[in-house]
């Protein structure tokens, strides 16, 4: 199977993981910053520093889809980020089922998108769900 530039090889070779190689170090960092960005993201019901963080990423994705003409997706962006702005804090972004049906689309964007690389999302969903979850842990809501 060939793989694209940017791919990480360890994405072709899990369990195998390049340490020492950039593409390791890089890839690391990623799962790493996922799994930081997800556990800030159970307090976007609230004004808080995941609010604000998500706010941004989210309408630079929109921004992003509506430049590329795709409105169906920066729509469907729109929805979900309004999600937040209907419940109460620790409400449904403070539950288990959140937790794993938040971050799936890290997961199911690369079967749909990335023929050649489908199983990229897995790595960073999972890292996305244990930060999610290390927030509803310390919540004591785990």
């Amino acid at each position: 199977m060939q793989r694209a530039e940017w791919v990480p090889a360890s994405v072709y070779t899990l369990p195998g993981w390049p340490i020492g190689t950039w593409d390791g170090v890089a890839y690391g960092a990623s799962l790493a910053a996922v799994c930081l960005l997800f556990s800030l993201f159970p307090d976007i019901d609230t004004e808080s520093m995941g609010q604000r963080v998500f706010g941004c990423l989210l309408l630079t994705g929109i921004v992003v889809l509506i430049a590329a003409r795709q409105f169906r997706e920066a729509s469907l962006l729109g929805v979900f980020a309004a999600l937040p702005l209907v419940s109460n804090h620790r409400g449904w972004t403070h539950t288990k089922a959140a937790m794993v049906m938040v971050p799936l689309p890290i997961a199911i964007v690369p079967y749909l998108y990335m023929p050649g690389a489908p199983r990229i999302g897995v790595p960073l969903y999972i890292a996305a769900v244990v930060g999610y979850y290390t927030h509803l842990a310390i919540d004591g809501r785990a």
